[in-house]
């Protein structure tokens, strides 16, 4: 697993997304777990999370999702500690993610 740690953070810190799908508060809305870096941003954080919803009928047509999605707040973390404090918080592992590109988030 350590192998897969180090391979997803070598993976943010390219400015690549990291994804979980996880469970919507409405039926018709598909949601995931969006991890990022901040790196190249100006700022102070080392990664940022947040949940993003869109219409189930919009990712089946085509991720035609324009007004149809809905993002929380970011989460910021300063560095992977606190970053894997706050996974383990709400029990996920950040080996639980999986690239962007690889399921249907839309890019």
């Amino acid at each position: 697993m350590a192998n897969k740690k180090i391979k997803y953070l070598n993976y943010l810190r390219n400015n690549h997304l990291l994804v979980l799908e996880t469970t919507s508060v409405c039926q018709d809305e598909i949601a995931w777990i969006v991890l990022s870096s901040c790196e190249d941003q100006d700022n102070d954080y080392s990664f940022k999370i947040r949940t993003e919803c869109f219409k189930k009928n919009d990712i089946e047509n085509g991720y035609d999702v324009i007004g149809n999605h809905s993002f929380s707040e970011y989460i910021y973390f300063n560095d992977l500690q606190s970053l894997d404090m706050y996974l383990n918080s709400i029990n996920i592992r950040l080996e639980d993610f999986i690239e962007s590109w690889n399921c249907d988030y839309p890019l």
